[in-house]
Order: C-alpha cells, then structure tokens, then sequence
C-alpha cells in the first residue's frame, strides 16, 4: 500500500490518502491509479471506496509497511471514466446520428429503441455526468437527453451560456 500526498485541480491543499493500487490506465492523455482508499488502523487494511486519482497531481507517494488483499474484480463497462456513483441516462438521437450510435458498445448494459420516425433512443448507465454532458453536446441538434432531468437541465443550461458568448 502506498501513502499517497495529493492535490486536487483548483485546491492550495493537498491531502493524505492511504491507497491499495490496483492498475494504471490511460485515459485523455494522463495516466491514473486505480485502487482503493482504505483505513490502515486495523490489522488487514479495510477499504473505503473506489478512487481513481491522476498520477500528474501525486505531491508524493510512498509505499507504507501494510499490505491488502484487495482482488480487481471485473465490473461491467459503463459509460465515461469513474468520477460518481453510475445512473442512468436515456438519449434521443436523430436517423442521421442514430447509425453511428448504433454501431458502437456504449456500456454493457446498454439498451438502444428504434423509433417510428426513424430516430432512436439509447439507455446507458454512466459515471460521469461531465462526459455525458460533453458527448451529448457533441451531437448537437442530432441528439436530445430525456432522461435523467438534472442532465438535461445540465445541458439546457450550458445551451444557454453558449448561446450568450455567440450573441455578443
């Protein structure tokens, strides 16, 4: 296990996080690790939750004399890089976009609905509602959220403030 000294983006302080490792991965150009905070003050190292931390924001990392039994067990593949708790989110793609969404794995579970009109609809779960915002955003007019409402107030109101920087 590892004592892990970290600074948040946006943050003058940095934290102590005491971290099994698991893995590194890649993803957008940084590499991660991916383990577990744990609490070290029993005998076996119990873990706390799931953290996936950026390795360029490490201030320092040293291994600690505890070691865990953590096993990496295989998850189902959701939507986005880990960032929250996975929910839910339905999307409402036009004909046009629809082909392209149709041919990919969007997460494991995912569910896609072809619409009379010739749109089509696609439920993911996701844990990252910055990612799914982003993405949706890339669609443009070709894609509509309807489920949950907090993202697609989400992406009304980022629709808003884009509209008030291209209107000035």
């Amino acid at each position: 296990m590892c004592e892990i000294k970290y600074k948040r983006l946006g943050r003058k302080e940095e934290k102590l996080h005491y971290f099994a490792p698991l893995k590194i991965k890649s993803y957008r150009e940084a590499l991660y690790a991916t383990g577990w905070k744990v609490d070290i003050r029993s005998k076996e190292a119990e873990p706390i939750h799931e953290m996936h931390l950026p390795i360029h924001r490490f201030t320092a990392a040293e291994p600690i004399r505890k070691k865990h039994s953590i096993i990496d067990d295989e998850k189902p593949h959701y939507f986005g890089f880990p960032e929250c708790e996975p929910f839910r989110v339905k999307v409402r793609f036009s004909p046009e976009a629809g082909t392209y969404i149709k041919e990919r794995q969007w997460s494991s579970d995912q569910a896609i609905t072809d619409l009379a009109d010739g749109q089509c609809e696609l439920e993911v779960t996701a844990q990252s509602e910055t990612e799914v915002l982003s993405w949706v955003l890339g669609f443009g007019a070709n894609a509509e959220v309807v489920e949950p409402a907090s993202l697609r107030q989400a992406v009304e109101a980022e629709l808003i403030s884009m509209t008030k920087t291209y209107n000035s």
